[in-house]
């Protein structure tokens, strides 16, 4: 109810999760524009490859 939600993951090589960012924000206020500026910079990985 508060608006989107924008996050950073992070993964290794072999795609397990090292690292979640996640704009400050408190009940009733959207994201920094800010933080989504800087994510929207971030390069972008859709997919990874499965684990042989």
């Amino acid at each position: 109810s508060d608006g989107v939600v924008t996050s950073v993951e992070v993964f290794d090589a072999e795609g397990n999760n090292m690292a979640m960012f996640f704009g400050e924000r408190k009940p009733g206020q959207p994201e920094l524009q800010g933080w989504r500026d800087l994510v929207a910079g971030l390069p972008r990985q859709t997919a990874v490859a499965e684990a042989a």
